[in-house]
């Protein structure tokens, strides 16, 4: 073998070296890149875990049912007070409206109006005709903790205060308002009033 002909062989020698040398050098990196990747796991979660999760949920909804009871007894409380005041002052109005059209007669035949504690009695103007003159008598009562209305027809003619006796009833005491704590009337001195009415009412009801 000449000269030149080893000198080829040698180079195609190194050439094969060369490929087989960067085709050796490719797995490395390969495998490489295939553990920068994140390991994964499939664990889950343990008994201790859930529990301390379910604790804490069974917590929050507690928390959540005092609040709406708190809030639901508030809001209960206040319309109840809110429906008691409107009932007090219909009861008020009412007994205004009846005060301030009361009468009263010193002559023949007294109509005396009364104003306690626990009862207010006036007569107010009914219908009157030729003969006879009729009054309404009405009364507000605080028995218990209930305060009633009664009304009565009242005639003045026939020599008595009421004509008939006891007077006829133009219907049975309603209730007109419960859960009455305190009822107090108060009127300057000068009763009892039989030929004047007093000059000024006071009406305090407490629920």
């Amino acid at each position: 073998m000449t000269n030149e002909e080893n000198r080829k062989a040698e180079m195609s020698s190194r050439s094969i070296r060369k490929k087989s040398t960067v085709c050796s050098l490719k797995p490395p990196v390969c495998a490489l890149s295939s553990d920068l990747r994140p390991p994964t796991s499939d664990r889950g979660f343990t008994l201790l875990e859930v529990l301390v999760a379910m604790g804490i949920l069974m917590l929050i909804v507690l928390m959540m049912a005092t609040l709406f009871h708190s809030s639901t007894a508030a809001w209960t409380s206040g319309l109840r007070q809110t429906e008691m005041s409107i009932q007090a002052r219909s009861v008020i109005s009412l007994i205004q409206r009846d005060v301030s059209q009361a009468v009263v007669d010193g002559s023949a035949y007294p109509l005396e109006c009364r104003f306690d504690n626990d009862l207010i009695e006036v007569f107010i103007p009914g219908a009157t005709d030729n003969t006879n003159r009729v009054f309404r008598k009405v009364s507000y009562v605080w028995s218990g903790d209930v305060i009633r209305r009664q009304e009565w027809i009242v005639n003045t003619d026939g020599g008595s205060e009421y004509g008939d006796d006891p007077p006829a009833s133009t219907g049975p005491a309603a209730d007109l308002i419960g859960n009455v704590d305190d009822f107090i009337v108060t009127v300057p001195p000068g009763g009892p009033y039989t030929t004047n009415l007093p000059a000024w009412v006071g009406i305090e009801l407490t629920l």
